[in-house]
């Protein structure tokens, strides 16, 4: 994957320019699944450098997967490292099989 390519679901410019997929997180989910970035994955196997999905709606990566320590880190109030457990309603996808 080319990181610095675009198309018309996922471009970021002015305010009129910027596609849903760029700042939306469904938007962004159904993206990435769509074009086979992201690949269902569950609590115990997804691995670092994964996405946690949120019930909230958040993004983050998964930064430690260890099987008896899970962080993740977030750009959303300082979330750096940051350990969680399989709560229902989050989703877990991974960058490759």
């Amino acid at each position: 994957m080319d990181s610095t390519a675009t198309d018309s679901t996922w471009h970021r410019g002015t305010a009129a320019q910027t596609t849903l997929a760029w700042v939306n997180t469904d938007a962004l989910k159904s993206y990435m699944l769509s074009k086979g970035y992201w690949k269902a994955s569950n609590y115990t196997s997804a691995s670092a450098g994964g996405v946690l999905y949120t019930s909230t709606s958040h993004v983050v990566m998964i930064v430690k997967n260890d099987t008896i320590t899970r962080q993740f880190s977030g750009h959303t109030n300082d979330r750096n490292q940051v350990n969680y457990s399989n709560v229902s309603g989050y989703e877990y996808y991974v960058l490759w099989n």
